[in-house]
């Protein structure tokens, strides 16, 4: 795992069996990057569960329960800072609830 000031990223696995993740919230704006896996998303998006690689982000203050279907999988988690979440907003218009890319 690399810190930063402005964001923390980690690769990771699934550890978790899908009926084991919690309902968990994130204090800060975050994004999920699904490289390799089935995963099941809350987020508004195209699909619900998805094989494909896809983008998630997640506004601040977003509770949510999503997960991989089995423990196979790989996913890049990406952790902003509130100082650059607002900057982002400002100039984006980022959306206002979970969506999927």
């Amino acid at each position: 795992m690399r810190r930063a000031r402005i964001l923390r990223a980690s690769i990771l696995q699934p550890t978790l069996h899908i009926q084991d993740v919690p309902f968990h919230t994130h204090e800060s704006a975050s994004l999920v990057f699904v490289l390799e896996g089935t995963y099941r998303t809350s987020a508004d998006g195209p699909a619900k569960v998805s094989s494909t690689p896809m983008v998630i982000y997640n506004p601040a203050g977003t509770t949510h329960r999503d997960s991989f279907v089995v423990l196979q999988g790989r996913f890049m988690a990406l952790s902003l800072s509130a100082e650059v979440t607002q900057i982002v907003q400002q100039g984006s218009g980022l959306p206002k609830v979970p969506t999927t890319f």
